[in-house]
């Protein structure tokens, strides 16, 4: 199939305004006890989306990207993925988010390995959507980054591997990009301080 050459508004957005480009839903605070110690709880959802006419899938934590993707661009809100830290934290990584204008493909990544092969595949980096964490613990689960060759498109999400709706549009695994909390993680105020 052959993706829609339109361009994407988002990440022009994106492009002329990057002080307006950061992770910024309010949700509830995490509980202390999930967190490694000196960890803030300031998260955001990371989102994902899906185009039918581009046949692209889109994941953003940020207000501007999902209100882009729903009212600029025609996508349609597939799930809430999972939460993510809007800054860096010890430990931590950014979730990047990529776009390659030819395929008419994002991309949100967050391994130095995916970098490189999105990098090498003529893909641009266009915002920082959050942060997650390198390795697991408590609390945490595996985000997961998949391609479907037949739909040439990326999707990052916490879908288990082998999840039927992955398996229908022929993606496969990729690499886990990091661990982040849940969606349904039940999230109280917590400080450094």
């Amino acid at each position: 199939m052959k993706k829609s050459t339109q361009f994407s508004g988002y990440l022009f957005l994106a492009l002329v305004f990057p002080f307006m480009v950061n992770a910024g839903d309010s949700v509830p605070p995490v509980q202390a006890d999930d967190l490694p110690p000196g960890r803030s709880a300031d998260l955001a959802t990371l989102r994902s989306y899906w185009h039918k006419t581009r046949i692209d899938h889109f994941e953003t934590a940020t207000t501007m990207g999902q209100n882009a993707a729903l009212t600029v661009f025609g996508y349609v809100e597939v799930r809430a993925e999972a939460r993510v830290l809007k800054s860096a934290q010890a430990q931590t990584v950014a979730l990047d988010l990529y776009w390659n204008e030819e395929l008419q493909d994002n991309a949100t990544v967050a391994t130095s390995e995916s970098v490189q092969m999105l990098l090498a595949a003529g893909y641009e980096k266009k915002a920082t959507e959050g942060f997650i964490y390198q390795e697991p613990f408590k609390g945490t689960v595996p985000l997961y980054l998949f391609y479907s060759e037949e739909l040439k498109d990326f999707r990052t999400s916490t879908l288990a591997p082998k999840d039927p709706a992955l398996r229908q549009a022929n993606y496969v695994l990729v690499r886990i990009e990091g661990y982040v909390f849940p969606v349904t993680a039940t999230v109280p105020a917590y400080s450094d301080t």
